[in-house]
């Protein structure tokens, strides 16, 4: 995917339009940061894990009480296939929210 993504890129975004100075040092010219690298995700399990992942991120970041308020968030489309409740990952009743637990991935998604 990140080939096929890179090739169109190229193909519709100029070179010149490309490049920090940052870059230019390290002549680079695509659109990836230098620590980002695909991963392949074995199970059903480990996809459901980096989808709590994906959609606690806004609320562990401050911008969002609760999942289902970051607009920009595919979390409604889950909730509509039944792989969420509606307040997953909510404060209900003035509780703390409980985080999904990222131990066992935070040391392969950068923060």
């Amino acid at each position: 995917m990140k080939v096929l993504f890179t090739r169109a890129f190229r193909a519709i975004v100029p070179s010149t339009e490309i490049g920090s100075a940052s870059r230019q040092k390290h002549r680079e010219r695509d659109v990836w940061q230098r620590r980002f690298w695909e991963r392949s995700l074995c199970d059903r399990d480990e996809v459901n894990h980096y989808l709590d992942y994906i959609h606690y991120n806004p609320v562990k970041h401050g911008l969002v009480a609760c999942p289902h308020q970051w607009k920009y968030s595919s979390f409604w489309r889950y909730v509509e296939k039944g792989m969420y409740a509606e307040n997953w990952g909510c404060c209900g009743d003035r509780q703390e929210p409980k985080p999904p637990d990222f131990r066992n991935i935070e040391h392969l998604t950068g923060e």
